[in-house]
């Protein structure tokens, strides 16, 4: 890290051109902010509705409910997936992974499903149409992509389930 003295005081500041943010009390991993994680999300929510438009494109004979249930299920297991690595695409261009909350590892698959499972079902109940449900799958999905923004670890309500924490793959510029 670079760093200069304060011709006032005399004091030592960093003039680092990266800003990486604050580092977390358990793991000693920097925190990645909600700015990145925004980004990874949306990267990550283009990706998904690429991946439904392809699979209501088939027009399953059935119908679309169906369709668009599979493609439910199909985000779920890519995000599990995804997430036994502790990187979506996302992350990959958010310069993030998820990881355990205590140790800084690598998630289980247990809490990849666990991270996955709450986004998959707000998105089933928006996706299908569920009367009565969909305005609880928008509302789950607003609350929790605001709620690191109050939470000191920056983590979101699906983490704080998983216990996972989001972390930069990046340390020191």
């Amino acid at each position: 890290m670079n760093s200069d003295t304060c011709s006032n005081c005399g004091t030592t500041v960093a003039t680092s051109p990266t800003v990486l943010g604050p580092k977390d009390n358990d793991t000693g991993l920097t925190l990645g902010g909600w700015g990145r994680r925004f980004g990874a999300t949306f990267v990550d929510n283009i990706l998904i509705y690429i991946l439904l438009e392809v699979l209501i494109a088939i027009k399953v004979p059935t119908g679309w409910r169906l369709v668009a249930f599979l493609g439910a299920q199909a985000v779920l297991l890519v995000g599990v997936l995804y997430y036994t690595g502790g990187r979506t695409v996302g992350n990959m261009v958010a310069r993030t992974r998820v990881c355990d909350s205590q140790s800084g590892e690598v998630p289980t698959l247990r809490q990849a499903v666990a991270h996955w499972f709450p986004l998959a079902m707000a998105y089933t109940l928006i996706i299908l149409y569920v009367p009565g449900l969909v305005v609880f799958g928008y509302v789950f999905l607003v609350v929790d992509g605001l709620y690191p923004l109050r939470h000191l670890r920056n983590q979101t309500l699906h983490d704080l389930f998983a216990r996972t924490l989001v972390v930069l793959t990046i340390e020191s510029a």
